[in-house]
């Protein structure tokens, strides 16, 4: 039987593939002859072909005439192989196009004024392709040269960095139209500095530092598009032309901006020496030391030059008298200082930050950087014993005076703190510390304060607390915890913690003695007891009360504190259940009873 049924089934199988077969067949043939009369039909004709087919292949489908449907399906799967028609539509160009595309041209042509010509036929040089396939490559070098007659050299360099913008959009493959317009820009570099250009600043009053800065965001922008996927070769040689031309900070810095960190951080010594040389009355030299930073904090320089390049940037930066100049620069150089080198570095850097933004209280114009400048030592400084024992860190603290930008930066240190503290501490530079900061958290709290931020600060507090402990020494983690409660009273869940981590600290003595208290640790148990009892009627919360008198009840029954455990207990859940008024708490009455009875259940086994 089992051999005529397979046998039955790999007939019907044959049988099936050849109606298949014979079907495909047939609808090859149908179709060859439908897209001869396809080649025919307009577009629209052709869409409507195909909505036919659709609605013909529903109607088959719902009628249960699943071999018409079939037949439907291989017909229009047939069609989509007659693609060329569709590619060759694409690619060809319409004379009318080409006519119409043409004549904008010659309209453009006839604009007398450079400039507008310029920008209007920059605008539209993607529109070349309609007049032939090299029109946009033609075009470029043109309107390159065309530039050269912008007199004014800060037009003419934005005017460049639009037609780099252009060309990267529509030829990004034609790099050489990039490095024609920066070489044409720097045989006119001496422009600048010339005397039509110096007379102009001196009517309209505008100093040579604040001019060059005009030029930074077209000159980076036309390196960045340079530097784009460039070899190092070309790099190379844009920053030897960059080097032997006088008054070259402008170009430096750009040079720095826009080429990759990895290239400028290799040459590190080379850029240092060319800005020594350049001239301090033009470019600001504190702008090139932090383009120069910046480029440090995301690529290393050579091991052997570290220390060099710091101790050169830092004597550039440490003489700076505009307190914002200051604390832009040593912002950057702060990573740069972090990154490579140890507390001693670190601490000499946050020396001379406090020297120079104490003076007219100048730091409170600077929180956003002297924020930034805490994110960076945290982040590459984890262990934080060596951290707080910097001299210096506590006093740079002391800086940030407005309370929210001190309890925003109190956050980010706690926690850096909880993340990267792998093991619990005892160490009293990092507790002294951190409960400082703890407490300028809490005291943040007040009657406005939303409710999503009580939960955040009472975390990070939590943390804090779960990972202190001195070991054996019991009543030293007491006294802690008494600290602690006397610090952060305004905080429930801090005081819930508090009451969990007492309670488990007298079932861990109960667990050293083996459950046979000696006179002094019966007497250290009693003292957490009664931690407990003074510390849970100030909660809010009844079920969070009646939990931690039962859990408390608990382990005063366990560390056979019999008047403490059970009167206790007993009376002050009778107090809160017989002082609650309000309809929910009647409501929610059974809840309160399972506590009790298991309140109960534990003084009977007691």
């Amino acid at each position: 039987n089992n051999g005529t049924s397979v046998c039955f089934t790999c007939r019907c199988s044959s049988i099936f593939f050849l109606l298949v077969a014979s079907l495909l067949n047939a609808a090859v043939f149908s179709c060859q002859g439908s897209q001869k009369e396809l080649l025919n039909l307009t577009q629209q004709d052709y869409m409507n072909r195909i909505e036919d087919l659709n609605q013909s292949l529903k109607d088959a489908w719902a009628s249960d005439q699943k071999v018409k449907a079939l037949k439907i399906v291989i017909q229009v799967s047939l069609y989509i192989d007659s693609n060329t028609l569709v590619d060759q539509d694409l690619k060809s160009v319409n004379d009318t196009a080409k006519e119409t595309c043409l004549n904008w041209f010659f309209k453009i042509a006839s604009i007398r004024e450079l400039i507008p010509r310029f920008y209007v036929e920059a605008a539209i040089l993607k529109c070349n392709k309609f007049l032939s396939k090299t029109g946009i490559s033609e075009c470029l070098p043109r309107l390159t040269a065309m530039i050269r007659g912008i007199g004014d050299p800060l037009v003419a360099v934005y005017a460049r960095a639009y037609l780099c913008r252009v060309g990267m959009e529509v030829a990004p493959h034609l790099k050489e139209s990039l490095n024609k317009n920066f070489f044409d820009f720097l045989l006119t570099f001496k422009q600048m500095h010339g005397d039509t250009v110096q007379n102009q600043l001196v009517v309209q009053c505008v100093e040579i530092p604040s001019y060059l800065t005009l030029y930074s965001p077209a000159i980076d922008w036309i390196l960045q598009c340079i530097a784009y996927r460039a070899p190092e070769v070309l790099l190379t040689e844009m920053m030897e032309r960059c080097k032997k031309l006088g008054n070259n900070a402008l170009l430096l810095n750009s040079v720095m901006s826009a080429f990759r960190a990895e290239f400028i951080a290799a040459r590190s010594m080379d850029f240092i020496g060319m800005i020594k040389e350049c001239d301090e009355s033009g470019f600001p030299k504190h702008l090139l030391f932090r383009s120069l930073g910046l480029n440090l904090a995301m690529a290393d320089p050579p091991e052997c030059d570290r220390l060099q390049i710091l101790n050169e940037a830092w004597k550039v930066i440490t003489k700076l008298k505009n307190p914002q100049d200051y604390i832009n620069c040593a912002e950057v150089w702060v990573e740069y200082t972090c990154r490579h080198f140890t507390k001693r570095e670190v601490n000499t850097v946050l020396a001379d930050v406090i020297k120079h933004m104490t003076p007219d209280r100048a730091f409170e114009d600077a929180y956003p950087q002297l924020h930034s400048i805490i994110q960076k030592i945290i982040t590459y400084f984890h262990d934080f014993s060596v951290l707080f024992s910097a001299e210096k860190f506590l006093p740079f603290l002391d800086m940030f005076q407005k309370e929210s930008v001190r309890v925003e930066v109190c956050k980010c240190i706690m926690e850096a703190f909880i993340k990267h503290q792998q093991d619990a501490t005892k160490d009293p530079v990092i507790l002294n510390a951190l409960l400082h900061v703890c407490k300028t958290m809490h005291d943040s709290v007040n009657a406005l304060t939303l409710e999503d931020e009580k939960r955040m600060l009472a975390s990070l507090i939590n943390g804090f607390i779960k990972m202190v402990s001195f070991g054996r020494d019991f009543e030293q983690q007491l006294s802690f915890y008494v600290e602690a409660r006397s610090m952060f009273c305004n905080l429930e869940p801090v005081l819930v913690q508090l009451v969990h981590s007492v309670n488990q600290l007298a079932m861990e003595t109960r667990k050293v003695m083996k459950g046979n208290h000696s006179r002094k640790t019966a007497a250290f148990v009693r003292a957490c007891v009664a931690f407990c009892f003074i510390t849970i009627p100030s909660l809010t919360s009844i079920f969070a009360r009646l939990n931690l008198y039962l859990n408390s009840g608990q382990v005063a029954l366990a560390n056979q504190c019999l008047s403490q455990g059970k009167i206790g207990v007993c009376f002050n859940c009778i107090i809160i259940l017989s002082c609650q008024k309000t309809e929910y708490y009647y409501d929610q009455s059974r809840g309160c009873t399972r506590v009790i009875r298991k309140l109960l259940e534990s003084i009977k086994a007691g």
